[in-house]
């Protein structure tokens, strides 16, 4: 697989790219756009914790659906 090399801001220079790849993210209604950093050689995947929580957010899925519990 090959994936485009970027940077984050405009004001970084090539030499500061990195691999990225858009994701959509979904849970019940709700997608949430985001973009991943490939690193071939990680063992874990880390979600950021304000994505995580705009996810799980109670308000987002529907009076039928299971919520998820809180830990």
């Amino acid at each position: 697989m090959r994936f485009k090399y970027s940077t984050s801001s405009p004001t970084q220079n090539e030499f500061d790219s990195l691999p990225r790849i858009p994701l959509l993210l979904r849970i019940g209604d709700l997608t949430v756009e985001a973009l991943g950093l490939v690193d071939s050689g990680a063992t874990i995947n880390v979600l950021p914790y304000e994505l995580g929580i705009q996810l799980l957010n109670p308000d987002n899925f529907a009076k039928d659906e299971a919520k998820p519990q809180n830990r």
